[in-house]
């Protein structure tokens, strides 16, 4: 187990809360790093920040140098630490209050190339320069609440003296005009709703920063950057953007946004992400920032990623794109024979005469070129404003290419078949329904459709289950779809409607494994609100 260094501790006591209570004693009473059944029982948001798994999406991603050493400065209870142990040749974490420090060491009783020091980091001598330095959730705190850029200028000048000539800092901030807080979400630091759009008129412990007010306390402490976007925050990111790679279209199809407090939103962030990106104000409204730093700016060639971190180590990537190709990496070495499935399930369609990105299968990760084109999600929104016989016409395409997937088998081998008595027309039955076959895994390129990322495939499923779901989240992330093209008319069209109620418990039962439902059960609830609930909010606002 690591030990504290105390060397730099200060003789101040702090009294521990009843929080920290809880998390200590679920450190010091889990015998790993792994804390599933910690939380598939305690439902509190704070404790979840401390040991969820998707804490580690922030960084999972990001391209540490090798044999790299790193510092970590305000590591809390090491939520990330485990992270960088793995990803770095060394790591020091410096906590300021000792009781987390010694609960850290305790969490990361394994690692064998960490240090941990407690006290203030200021105060600290450290005989090597670091390759990395990461902070998140840190800066905002340095000022004391002060809406001056001095003190957070001072740290960070302060701070990079431990850097190596060619190292980089990592920092991860709040944004004070984050959409969430317009949403009426209560603003973190105070935990009062619009106080931080507000400018904290009646000031804070801390003070979280706009994107140019970042830009500039960077800039004039001497370093370069560059930012990045963490969606829906940089506590549990699902996925990761840049200047270089903004979103084009809707992010409702991939980003479930998760709220602290229901009681105080008069609005759904996710209803407003089409329109911050339509209106190219993506970047003042989100919710958190993650700014690599340096003396120079020879940064990190990502240019976006998406995490799938709540999956569990087996089925966890990270897709990561670059200016001329894209990289699925398995997040855990059990990972690999899920790339393995995906490799195989592609080459499979492909001899069944369906277009495929081009891919090759290397040591924990699929390589891919990089493809500049819309997907057919993209395709069909636009279809629905422009030209609703496109529409379907686009869906027939993608039921032909379902069709054709795999062989057909005898209705007898219906996975789905509910007993001899059930008479009903489930249709061509496949035997490998590939159930991703939906229009966000694949692109349209000239009439024709080109399919990715085939993960998941069913044994003996009808071909009717595949396009039940490209139909189900065609609507559900096209939100305006139904008032032009009734869901109605279109079961109908692919004989789903007496199907579809049986078809949605199906893909229930799907979705709550694969979302590893028992595990993050808790969190996922926090991403659903009843909109009727905001309108009682906003009534309840002005009465």
């Amino acid at each position: 187990m690591p030990t504290v260094n105390m060397k730099y501790c200060s003789n101040e006591k702090s009294e521990l809360t009843d929080f920290d209570k809880k998390i200590i004693d679920y450190i010091f009473a889990n015998s790993d790093e792994d804390y599933s059944a910690v939380l598939e029982k305690d439902g509190d948001l704070e404790v979840f920040h401390q040991l969820a798994k998707t804490r580690e999406s922030i960084l999972n991603w990001y391209d540490f140098k090798e044999n790299s050493n790193v510092l970590e400065i305000g590591s809390g209870y090491g939520a990330i630490t485990g992270l960088l142990c793995d990803k770095c040749k060394s790591v020091t974490c410096v906590e300021s209050k000792t009781y987390i420090a010694e609960a850290l060491a305790k969490r990361c009783k394994n690692r064998t190339n960490l240090e941990v020091y407690a006290g203030n980091v200021l105060d600290m001598h450290f005989d090597i320069k670091f390759d990395y330095i990461v902070m998140l959730g840190v800066l905002e705190y340095q000022g004391n609440g002060s809406k001056g850029k001095d003190p957070y200028i001072e740290f960070i000048r302060r701070i990079k003296e431990l850097l190596n000539d060619n190292g980089k800092m990592l920092i991860a901030a709040e944004n004070r005009y984050g959409i969430r807080y317009f949403c009426g979400e209560r603003e973190p630091f105070s935990n009062i709703p619009f106080y931080g759009i507000n400018r904290y008129p009646n000031g804070c412990d801390a003070y979280a920063f706009d994107r140019r007010e970042l830009a500039d306390i960077i800039k004039e402490s001497g370093l370069q950057y560059k930012f990045y976007y963490p969606v829906p925050d940089y506590k549990h990111t699902q996925m990761i953007f840049s200047d270089e790679y903004l979103p084009k279209s809707s992010l409702r199809e991939r980003i479930v946004p998760y709220y602290r407090d229901k009681s105080t939103l008069v609005a759904l962030e996710k209803d407003l992400y089409d329109d911050l990106v339509a209106n190219d104000v993506f970047t003042f409204f989100s919710n958190s920032f993650l700014v690599e730093c340096g003396y120079d700016n020879n940064f990190c060639d990502v240019l976006s990623a998406a995490l799938s971190t709540d999956r569990g180590n087996e089925h966890g990537f990270a897709t990561v794109i670059r200016k001329h190709s894209v990289e699925k990496r398995a997040l855990d070495k059990s990972g690999f024979q899920s790339l393995k499935t995906i490799y195989d399930n592609m080459l499979d369609m492909e001899k069944h005469g369906i277009n495929i990105v081009r891919q090759s299968l290397e040591p924990m990760k699929l390589t891919m070129p990089y493809i500049d084109k819309n997907t057919l999600s993209d395709v069909l929104r636009e279809a629905l404003r422009n030209d609703t016989d496109k529409f379907i016409k686009l869906l027939d395409l993608l039921y032909e290419e379902i069709l054709k997937s795999s062989e057909h088998v005898d209705e007898r081998y219906n996975a789905l078949r509910k007993g001899a008595d059930d008479n009903r027309n489930y249709g061509t039955i496949l035997s490998k329904a590939y159930i991703d076959m939906i229009p966000i895994n694949c692109f349209y390129d000239g009439g024709k459709l080109i399919f990715f990322d085939q993960e998941f495939v069913r044994e003996n499923y009808p071909a009717s289950y595949t396009m039940f779901r490209a139909l189900k989240y065609t609507y559900s992330f096209i939100t305006f779809a139904n008032g032009i093209v009734p869901l109605q008319q279109m079961k109908e069209r692919f004989e789903l409607i007496e199907l579809w109620d049986d078809y949605v418990k199906e893909e229930n039962e799907f979705v709550r494994e694969n979302r590893d439902f028992r595990t993050y059960g808790h969190f996922w609830k926090r991403a659903g609100v009843n909109k009727t609930d905001i309108i009682a909010n906003i009534k309840h606002s002005i009465v």
